[in-house]
């Protein structure tokens, strides 16, 4: 993501951020970065000159749901079958 200024070294996206609005009506902005869910919320304090302060958190993030279609019968057919008598 170059601006045409040298002075920094190219860039590349981390993440994606979905924004969000709280139950409170609060914006703020969540995602996943590989294990972990991450969270971009307002300060409620502000800097000096009175800008905005954002703070990331983040934390484990649960496991995902494996959402793929189970095995097949067809794809089962060397399985072997268990039962108890």
């Amino acid at each position: 993501m170059a601006d045409g200024n040298n002075n920094y070294p190219p860039s590349f996206p981390l993440t994606k951020m979905y924004r969000k609005k709280s139950a409170t009506g609060a914006t703020y902005f969540s995602g996943r970065l590989g294990g972990a869910k991450v969270v971009l919320v307002k300060s409620k304090e502000t800097a000096e000159d009175g800008t905005e302060i954002w703070s990331l958190l983040a934390s484990e993030a649960p496991q995902k749901q494996d959402t793929r279609p189970g095995p097949r019968e067809s794809d089962q057919r060397g399985a072997k079958m268990w039962v108890k008598a």
